[in-house]
């Protein structure tokens, strides 16, 4: 064994001794996989072999398994193992796979939360490179109220990936994209929703004449809402019927807010019911930099705010939003539900749909304001093949007007939806000519479907 050898497999040791659970332990493991993945790939060529060994290292691993907290036992095998090997990175790789497996055997019925609970030591931070983040994918028959007809599994998996078992992998260096990985949003989100979820998508306009286009040069900024009171009235409604409904996401349209809005939902939200509202967000300006925001409100006596700032940059008929652009996302991680909300573009931008489906999120939200939705359909074609969250565009406004003629208008979805199932994976709802404004639409997982729902008519 060559010097650079020895005190890679000397680190190795000395990290395991230091490991305090089963995720500090794969997080060694996962990371001299990284390390050696050229190696790993062409070894993956024998992976039936891989799994043989990976397989009597689980029977193994799972004799000393005690608790998810690592035992000298557990220790023991996981250095003795790499000592022995004749082969280091494949000896880790086997191991890792081993170790997962039997994680799956010692906890066969909280598999699925115990890695996203040990990544959550705390509550809200940055993923750096090599960290550790859940990918486990869920048992959607309960959100979707059947098992079966799902799309294919997630293309980045333990077969196919060097540097992941089934249930975590480790985050890739040189992310364009900073992840923040909050889970004090997550436990808000875990109590708002139970198996399956209910969401009331609300596009409060019908046409872009309702709103104020300012434009400097080549730029736009802000677009802003003219009949704000009239808005919120619209928000205040439409949170009276979610409420009534047993909604438990209500989501608005990208620039849909007034600067009352946030400070609106939380007067009128107190009693915790909806208990989570997206407010698609609006142009502002905070310390002296504009910015298009996006608010998501954890509802209840103790409301939980967090913010977005929209990343992807957009053009209008030539003229290009004037705003600076943020380069973060954040994912509300719990250990039933987690989700990423975005703004519009953001969905376009080709190194957030890949952070997003690297992340695995359950539910992915983005508020938009768009006269075309093709472009997002393709996003959610890349996202669904790689992980299978529900995806939700709540578009707004309706009508896109072109020209003098009041006929000269271009009609947008208010909702496109994107399911994991190999059929219909992709649902648009538009509403009918003579509805006006506001439209909203139930989406429903239970039911794989949505709907238009009426305030002023018969249910």
């Amino acid at each position: 064994m060559s010097e650079d050898a020895d005190a890679e497999l000397q680190q190795a040791i000395d990290d395991i001794d230091k490991a305090r659970d089963v995720v500090e332990l794969l997080v060694v493991l996962l990371k001299i996989c990284r390390r050696h993945s050229n190696a790993l790939l062409a070894a993956n060529r024998n992976w039936l072999q891989l799994r043989d060994e990976a397989g009597r290292l689980e029977a193994m691993a799972t004799k000393t398994f005690t608790s998810r907290v690592l035992s000298p036992q557990t220790k023991g095998l996981a250095k003795e193992t790499l000592q022995q090997a004749s082969d280091f990175a494949v000896a880790a790789r086997a191991l890792a796979l081993g170790v997962d497996m039997a994680m799956k055997s010692h906890y066969p019925h909280t598999y699925r939360t115990v890695y996203r609970q040990l990544c959550a030591k705390v509550a809200v931070r940055e993923l750096e490179a090599d960290d550790p983040y859940p990918t486990t994918t869920f048992d959607l028959g309960p959100m979707y109220g059947s098992a079966g007809g799902f799309s294919r599994p997630p293309s980045r998996n333990a077969a196919t990936a060097v540097d992941c078992v089934d249930g975590l992998a480790l985050w890739p260096s040189g992310q364009p994209v900073r992840v923040i990985y909050d889970t004090e949003a997550g436990a808000r989100l875990d109590l708002a929703l139970d198996q399956a979820v209910n969401i009331l998508a609300v596009s409060p306009n019908q046409k872009t004449s309702e709103f104020d286009f300012t434009v400097t040069g080549s730029k736009f900024f802000p677009v802003a809402v003219r009949k704000t009171q009239n808005q919120d009235e619209i928000v205040q409604n439409t949170l009276q019927i979610a409420a009534e409904r047993g909604v438990n996401i209500v989501v608005t349209p990208e620039l849909s807010s007034t600067t009352d809005t946030v400070e609106l939902i939380k007067q009128n939200i107190a009693d915790g019911w909806p208990p989570i509202v997206i407010a698609g967000g609006r142009h502002t300006r905070i310390e002296g930099q504009h910015v298009n925001r996006l608010t998501t409100i954890y509802t209840g006596p103790n409301p939980l705010v967090r913010e977005h700032d929209k990343i992807g940059a957009f053009e209008f008929f030539g003229f290009a939003e004037d705003i600076s652009l943020s380069s973060s996302l954040r994912i509300h991680v719990g250990t039933k539900w987690s989700m990423i909300p975005l703004i519009c573009a953001d969905f376009l931008e080709p190194k957030v749909v890949r952070a997003v489906a690297d992340l695995c999120p359950r539910l992915v939200v983005v508020p938009s304001m768009s006269k075309e939705t093709g472009d997002f359909q393709r996003s959610m074609g890349e996202v669904l093949g790689r992980s299978q969250p529900l995806i939700l565009l709540v578009n707004g406004p309706h009508e896109w007007v072109n020209g003098p003629q009041e006929s000269d208008t271009d009609k947008a979805p208010v909702v496109v939806i994107g399911l994991p199932f190999k059929e219909d994976w992709i649902l648009k709802k538009s509403p009918n000519p003579s509805d006006a404004a506001p439209h909203m639409v139930l989406v429903s997982s239970a039911t794989r479907g949505a709907e238009f729902i009426y305030a002023d008519r018969d249910q």
